[in-house]
């Protein structure tokens, strides 16, 4: 099959990133990324390699409609990315160079190490793509913008770029519903969704909407090896310690393993450590709060089919190459600049 430049330089990346995975040179990588964010251990940071490896396959890559349409009007593109857990700010700088544009680079300090790195990468893939990258403390002069920030951080991006085209993306959540039938194995699963990356991602799960009469011991029982591990790491030890430490002092009423506290209110941000949870009576009450909550959701872990548009038990952090944050297709907005 005579494949598209884009999808041969995709699959191509695809593998560099699964040989990365045993290869020495990568090993030192991943050490310098570990020292400068001690949030990135070497088991997240394999794990996100891993699943952008398994979705540059050839299916996933054919499927992705749009990747292989180049614009021929080629401007500069300034990329202000995350840093909140490893490689998260890839898939723009991908859709950029798909598109055929210009990406004017600025990392963010906690993932300084690896978006540069996946570049090399990329470079190797396409090595047209030198000329499409740089990376940058400052982006004035460009022509359109994507960043990725807080709700603060939001109001100063779309004053400052408010004369370009531009995707600025706020805080978002993610929430789980579950139906009271899940199997030990999909609790299990669930713990994925909740504590990958520490809980740090946009697409972790932060508020779990419970049936009515749902016993949280299964929470805690399907998640005991996995506390176990979250135990071994300092920071989110010292962070559970605190959190733990101001909900007794306030005296509110929690529960906890000693790994992880679980809170009952449906507020949608979760301290490091905490889980919100809430109680629903009937499927129609979740159908209303998720329609008037959308605009803060990324995106919602369910039974498969049970909630329209949800995803299944522990796959949250593994999106497809088409699933958009904040449901804005990046590639169709850089093909019409």
């Amino acid at each position: 099959m005579n494949l598209p430049a884009n999808t041969k330089a995709l699959l191509a990346f695809g593998k560099s990133l699964r040989a990365a995975l045993s290869s020495p040179d990568s090993q030192e990588v991943f050490a310098k990324a570990v020292a400068s964010n001690l949030w990135f251990t070497e088991a997240n940071i394999r794990q996100a390699v891993d699943a952008w490896a398994d979705s540059l396959s050839e299916q996933e890559v054919t499927q992705w409609e749009g990747h292989d349409k180049i614009t021929s009007k080629q401007k500069e593109v300034g990329l202000i990315l995350a840093g909140n857990i490893p490689l998260v700010g890839l898939h723009d700088v991908l859709c950029v160079l798909l598109s055929g544009h210009k990406a004017r680079i600025k990392c963010s300090s906690d993932d300084a190490v690896l978006i540069p790195w996946a570049c090399e990468l990329l470079i190797q893939a396409n090595p047209a793509w030198r000329d499409q990258i740089t990376f940058s403390e400052k982006l004035n002069g460009i022509e359109a913008l994507i960043a990725t920030g807080s709700n603060n951080s939001s109001r100063y991006f779309e004053y400052y770029f408010r004369n370009v085209p531009h995707i600025i993306r706020k805080n978002r959540h993610s929430v789980a519903v579950l139906t009271g039938n899940e199997s030990a194995e999909e609790l299990v699963m669930l713990g994925n969704d909740v504590f990958d990356y520490f809980g740090l991602g946009c697409r972790n799960v932060s508020l779990v909407w419970l049936p009515a009469g749902f016993e949280l011991h299964r929470l805690f029982e399907a998640w005991e090896k996995r506390c176990a591990e979250l135990l071994q790491h300092p920071r989110y030890v010292n962070n559970f310690d605190y959190n733990l430490a101001i909900l007794m002092v306030n005296r509110e009423l929690h529960y906890t393993n000693n790994a992880v506290i679980l809170q009952e209110r449906t507020q949608l941000s979760a301290a490091i450590s905490v889980l919100n949870y809430a109680s629903y009576q009937h499927p129609n009450e979740i159908h209303s709060w998720l329609m008037e909550n959308e605009e803060q959701l990324q995106c919602v872990v369910s039974a498969a089919e049970w909630v329209p548009g949800g995803v299944g038990y522990g796959q949250s952090q593994q999106p497809k190459l088409w699933d958009y944050a904040d449901g804005v297709n990046t590639l169709s907005f850089l093909q019409q600049l």
